[in-house]
């Protein structure tokens, strides 16, 4: 909740388009899109980690959240997504010591090793 309230201080939105789905593994999961004016956009990797956290919760920490995202969001085999042995969403995600951005301006996330 700390990133939500951070966020919605820190971007000034010119439009924003969502939808909600319910999963099978049975949380609801949002697509949000959203429109920022051009002085609010993420330029650099701290920007991102600040509004993004892409990371497995400590479970040393806080036990409930590692047991809900580790459980409900993580993206686990499922033979529907399989195309020669292989996910076709491209998981597990390729794990980064930091944020960084692609040849195409997308961010790949900080996603440290930690499970």
């Amino acid at each position: 909740m700390i990133y939500t309230s951070f966020m919605l201080m820190l971007i000034v939105s010119f439009t924003e388009v969502y939808v909600v789905e319910f999963q099978k593994r049975g949380l609801s999961h949002a697509h949000i899109l959203l429109t920022v004016a051009l002085e609010d956009k993420p330029i650099c990797p701290e920007d991102v980690d600040r509004l993004i956290s892409a990371e497995i919760p400590d479970h040393t920490i806080d036990p409930l959240i590692y047991e809900t995202v580790t459980k409900f969001m993580v993206h686990g085999p499922c033979v529907s997504c399989l195309i020669d042995g292989k996910c076709s969403k491209l998981y597990p995600k390729q794990f980064y010591n930091q944020t960084t951005f692609d040849e195409h301006g997308f961010a790949l996330y900080r996603r440290w090793r930690n499970l």
